[in-house]
């Protein structure tokens, strides 16, 4: 019952166990507390939601309540997802009518903002029931689950494809694609609400296992996505068997992986100027990095191996040293410094972006596909090829560029 039940479920992960701060349970409060806790295919997820602080539950007339198959609020919702990767930036809600300053829910949804999870608008409906489809885009918004393709193949399979609101079917699309969601009985039902049982399903499918303490680890218990929530971690002698995420609770700490092979996606959210250290003989297949709120440093060192650095999100520099195989910058608006880095492939596809080669990198081959967007290639730097595809794109720099290519 339970494999049926999880890929429904996925849709829900972010929209759980948010309740009004004034009902919460105390933060120490533990799975055993609460009077109504299920016996059925949701305890164990819900008592590691518990375990983890995502849910805390009710308290009404002194008792403790999970209300397992209670729907959740967008509100809710927010405030789950800020505490799984541990946000504690806001955003200004300036020209929200709908979330008043003193609400329990103000600062979640002004960190959701700032997450990127949701969207900033007149209205952001905090105390509406979050449906199938919001969640799955809160979902893939954060953690950066994407798609390849553009046609939408996926939702072929599903007999309410047409009843996905056209702006949740890219993100929906790439949950299938990604394995996190497979529907029920040929339908994903995504007007329907959620449960906080389900959520709770799902997330303990999705994130296998937190990290909260500061210091070494060197034993990771299970298969599974893992997430990094607080700064000063060194991951050492490991294979994290899915995704690691280094969630907005890092802030500007530093993160270390030290012979650290990742099987899945390294998701870079937090960290700062001198923070994510990837040495000794680390494999990693591809790091997105997507910090929103100021600068984030990615150093490669000794042997360690990175095939891509792919830049989704930002709002300030990325710096990135060491030997790279590919470097792009997809967002827009964005600058990537390479610092005494190799790189065997730097593109830029984002618009208003750049690339800058200094101290000492060098790089075989360059593409400027986004519009507005540079390469600079510094003095003292280098670079064998680079082709430029993009609108008023262009190589700036007082460094060696071998061939320059142009392309109409």
């Amino acid at each position: 019952m339970k494999k049926k039940i999880l890929p429904l479920l996925l849709t829900f992960l972010l929209a759980f166990g948010m309740l009004p701060a004034t009902t919460f349970a105390n933060e120490d409060g533990q799975a055993h507390d609460f009077a109504d806790m299920p016996n059925n295919w949701s305890t164990a997820a819900l008592k590691k939601a518990v375990e983890n602080e995502l849910l805390k539950g009710y308290t009404v007339s002194g008792k403790k309540l999970i209300n397992a198959n209670a729907p959740l609020k967008r509100a809710e919702m927010a405030a789950v997802v800020n505490r799984a990767f541990g946000a504690v930036k806001t955003a200004e809600l300036n020209g929200v009518t709908d979330v008043a300053s003193k609400a329990w829910y103000a600062s979640d949804m002004a960190k959701a903002v700032m997450m990127g999870t949701f969207m900033k608008d007149t209205k952001m409906r905090p105390e509406s029931n979050i449906t199938r489809q919001e969640a799955f885009v809160v979902l893939a918004r954060a953690f950066k689950v994407s798609s390849d393709t553009a046609e939408n193949k996926a939702l072929a399979n599903y007999s309410d494809q047409n009843r996905i609101a056209a702006w949740a079917k890219k993100d929906i699309n790439a949950m299938l694609e990604a394995g996190y969601v497979k529907g029920s009985d040929g339908k994903l039902n995504p007007n329907a609400n959620i449960s906080r049982a389900e959520f709770a399903t799902v997330m303990d499918n999705l994130v296998k296992q937190y990290i909260d303490i500061p210091g070494d680890v060197t034993d990771i218990s299970t298969s599974g996505n893992v997430l990094i929530r607080v700064p000063g971690v060194t991951l050492k002698d490991l294979t994290i068997k899915g995704d690691l995420i280094i969630a907005d609770g890092v802030g500007e700490g530093d993160v270390t992986l030290d012979n650290v092979k990742v099987e899945g996606r390294t998701v870079v959210r937090g960290g700062g100027e001198n923070s994510v250290i990837i040495k000794g003989n680390s494999d990693l297949s591809k790091v997105i990095v997507c910090k929103v709120d100021g600068k984030v440093r990615i150093s490669v060192e000794g042997e360690a191996d990175v095939e891509v650095i792919y830049v989704d999100d930002g709002s300030d520099d990325v710096l990135i040293k060491g030997n790279i195989g590919t470097l792009e910058v997809a967002g827009d608006n964005i600058t990537a410094f390479a610092t005494d880095a190799n790189l065997t492939k730097a593109v830029v596809s984002g618009d208003y972006s750049a690339i800058i080669l200094r101290d000492k990198s060098n790089m075989k081959e360059g593409n400027i596909t986004g519009n507005a967007s540079k390469i600079i290639v510094e003095n003292g730097t280098a670079a064998d090829k680079i082709t430029i595809s993009g609108s008023d794109a262009k190589v700036e720099g007082d460094g060696t560029v071998k061939d320059v290519e142009v392309k109409a």
